[in-house]
Formats: structure tokens, sequence, C-alpha cells
């Protein structure tokens, strides 16, 4: 059930920042580097089909450990994700970051209850599940820019 559950959230949390986060982050050029809106929706799309391969991934063979800990580490990094950027920029732009609402009322849970589940069902230790966040973390952050730079590229002639 916590897949599924996840999957709901992380599209909501997608789409909420696909909707809002653009506009959002040209009015606070100081915290957030102004996106054009057909660059994030391009980049967003990308990382919630990652996102939704890798909670499949993992349901189609749950005992694997590569999918197991994919998993474990895209539920960490959005539980992360949840506090920094959305959070840390809310409270510091005194503005409403995008993102901030889904993140705290679906992801946050929802990835407290999968995690919680899996060590206390022995599928992972929380040693394993700080490394796979790490891991998988570090991949989003790198993956973002590369995206964003793409997206550029793809849309260079449209100024919305």
């Amino acid at each position: 059930m916590i897949p599924f559950l996840f999957i709901v959230s992380f599209i909501l949390h997608n789409l909420e920042e696909a909707i809002w986060l653009p506009a959002w982050s040209r009015s606070t050029k100081r915290f957030h580097k102004p996106v054009e809106n057909h660059v994030f929706y391009f980049s967003v799309s990308i990382v919630t089909i990652i996102g939704l391969s890798v909670v499949i991934a993992y349901l189609l063979n749950p005992k694997e450990s590569l999918q197991l800990l994919a998993f474990c580490g895209l539920l960490g990094s959005m539980m992360f994700n949840t506090f920094s950027p959305h959070l840390i920029a809310t409270i510091a732009t005194r503005t409403y970051c995008p993102g901030t609402a889904t993140g705290l009322a679906f992801i946050l849970p929802v990835s407290i209850a999968g995690i919680t589940k899996l060590i206390r069902a022995g599928a992972v230790t929380f040693g394993q599940f700080l490394l796979s966040t790490a891991i998988v973390g570090v991949m989003l952050l790198f993956l973002l820019p590369i995206l964003f730079a793409l997206g550029r590229k793809i849309f260079k002639d449209r100024k919305t």
C-alpha cells in the first residue's frame, strides 16, 4: 500500500511544483534561479518518470536489493526535499514555496510510514536507509541542473 500512496503523493507534489514553482522562482530570484515554464515542465516530467520507474521496479521485485535500496533512497530524498528546499525556502523568503504543502501533507507521512515499515520488517537497516538516501539524493542533485540545461537547449526559443 505504501508504494501506491507514495506514487500518488509524488505525482501531486510534482504537479504542485509544475503549476506554481516557475512563477515563484522568478519572484524570489535571490533564493532560486528563475526557471522558465517549459524548462521546468520538462525537468519535473523526467524526474517524475524516473521516480515512478523506481517505485514500479520495487513493486515488481521488492526483495531485490537494488530496487529496495533505490526505493528507500527515493523515500528519504523526498522526505529531505520537503525540508530543503521547500520549507526552508518558505521560511527564508517569507513566501510560500510550491511543494511545501504536498511535501508536509503527503510525502513526509507516507515516506516515514514506508521507511518505518521496511526497517521494522528487517528489509533494511537504518544505516542502509541513510546511505541509500544520500546516494539517491546526490544523484538527483546532479541530475536537476543537467535536465534544466537540456530543457533550456530544447526550448531555447520559448520564453514562457
